[in-house]
């Protein structure tokens, strides 16, 4: 059996906007992850005193790289237990891998 994975999108500004997906496999994941990610921007809260706003944010694929370890992105979910999930705070929202089985 392949794993599944859920992915959420939170819109912190307007909840119609919400969005959880279902992927099948470790393939159709790394996809939908580009889809969701694709021309988002993530927030740095580490930078976040340091910084102006601008400054701490890096194009949402960069930041979830980083965030799994600069694991390749297209292999990272595989790694990850059943239950388990990871999530990016990112402007105006946040995403969120959790594997389902």
């Amino acid at each position: 059996m392949s794993p599944r994975f859920i992915l959420l999108w939170n819109d912190e500004n307007n909840s119609d906007r919400n969005a959880r997906r279902l992927a099948d496999g470790v393939d159709e994941a790394a996809r939908r992850i580009r889809a969701f990610l694709d021309g988002r921007m993530a927030y740095d809260e580490e930078k976040a005193d340091e910084e102006f706003y601008a400054d701490t944010l890096t194009p949402a694929l960069e930041g979830l790289a980083e965030e799994v370890a600069s694991e390749d992105l297209a292999a990272f979910p595989a790694g990850m237990g059943t239950g388990e999930s990871r999530e990016l705070r990112c402007e105006n929202g946040a995403f969120e891998i959790v594997r389902d089985r």
